[in-house]
């Protein structure tokens, strides 16, 4: 959806007169996902702060290759299955994206990478796995009870 920062990344691409070159689909639903993933060449994601990354393991589950900032917590949820530049370096960048757009080879060895990743991520198992955190705290809590009545 459009927010301030979608706005701005419109705004600037006019300022450099690229928005013609640019889709700014805005929001897109769920069911038009797997012709957008299915028919890029790669997922590029610049992102500099992450709580978590879920943006790039969804176009993994589509088979798409991703580039990715080696920033914030993205090595370590992506892990092999990314092709990593520096964010800060717009010629680091380029040269990722040129290297895996030119390159069937590497786009196929990343999604075969990127299925193999997303296999590793399953919402049943994050739920079970928080469930047990606040029973394990649940019961340190009555233990910590008992010892003090």
């Amino acid at each position: 959806k459009e927010d301030y920062f979608y706005s701005r990344f419109k705004q600037l691409a006019w300022s450099k007169n690229v928005d013609d070159a640019i889709v700014f689909p805005g929001f897109v639903p769920d069911a038009a996902l797997p012709v957008l993933y299915g028919n890029a060449l790669a997922y590029i994601f610049p992102s500099l702060y992450e709580g978590f990354g879920l943006p790039p393991l969804e176009a993994m589950t589509y088979g798409t290759p991703v580039l990715s900032a080696r920033a914030s917590c993205l090595p370590e949820i992506l892990g092999d299955a990314a092709e990593y530049f520096d964010p800060a370096d717009v010629s680091a960048i380029l040269e990722a994206i040129h290297r895996v757009i030119t390159n069937q080879k590497t786009r196929e060895e990343l999604t075969r990478r990127g299925y193999a990743q997303v296999g590793k991520y399953h919402w049943q198992r994050m739920m079970d796995q928080t469930l047990n955190v606040y029973a394990d705290y649940q019961q340190w809590k009555e233990t910590q009870y008992k010892k003090t009545n």
